[in-house]
């Protein structure tokens, strides 16, 4: 068929940058799947609008992509595409998950990190890189499900089991410090579980945010 299937070990490209771009510092049962990124360096390459789009969009495909496939998606050029991601595979935020020859032109395909992505909150002096990328994330979550909204509400047919994956919804409850992070593990060990692409599932973008309350 004119395709042949090169395999990536997963340990050399786990070890660009261990030491400077992340110190995994978040409880020991989530160290081995969580990516820290500390390091102003690797922050200044992951906090960039068109990076993080990237991520963003290869999270939601069922397959590992080309730079050529990301470029078509996105409507950049394939060498833009192919930068960011040299830039990403350098923090471990994105990996080479195989090569193909195909008709003998070798493609590369990628993947995000199966880590969950998260900045060293315990530094105040990266409070910067964190306020930005809570505003773009949910400044393109907030988009992605307007315009979802939009086009149910536009479809005659659509009926309410059609909106399944839209949600919205905010308030206050009121729970204990154990309540707080048990709710905490259950939401994190369902999103860890549903991460992987499967038959007759499609990808549903996003994004918690709570914070407690401090009384004067």
């Amino acid at each position: 068929m004119g395709v042949e299937k090169i395999p990536v070990q997963r340990g050399a490209a786990q070890k660009v940058r261990r030491d400077a771009a992340w110190v995994c510092r978040s409880p020991a049962d989530w160290q081995d799947r969580t990516l820290v990124l500390s390091d102003e360096a690797a922050l200044k390459i992951y906090v960039n609008r068109q990076r993080m789009r990237l991520v963003e969009l290869m999270t939601t495909l069922a397959r590992p992509p080309t730079a050529k496939m990301l470029s078509d998606r996105m409507g950049i050029s394939a060498s833009s595409v192919k930068h960011h991601l040299d830039k990403l595979v350098s923090i471990g935020v994105v990996e080479v998950d195989h090569r193909e020859h195909i008709h003998g032109i070798l493609a590369t395909y990628y993947r995000v990190t199966d880590r969950t992505i998260v900045l060293d909150s315990t530094d105040p002096a990266l409070r910067p890189f964190t306020e930005q990328i809570v505003q773009d994330n949910f400044g393109q979550l907030l988009q992605g499900a307007l315009a979802a909204l939009a086009a149910w509400q536009a479809d005659p047919d659509a009926s309410w089991e059609d909106a399944w994956g839209l949600m919205n919804s905010n308030g206050a409850i009121f729970l204990t410090r154990e309540e707080a992070n048990a709710l905490r593990r259950q939401i994190l060990d369902f999103l860890e579980e549903h991460k992987t692409p499967r038959p007759g599932a499609e990808p549903v973008r996003f994004g918690l945010v709570s914070y407690r309350v401090q009384e004067d």
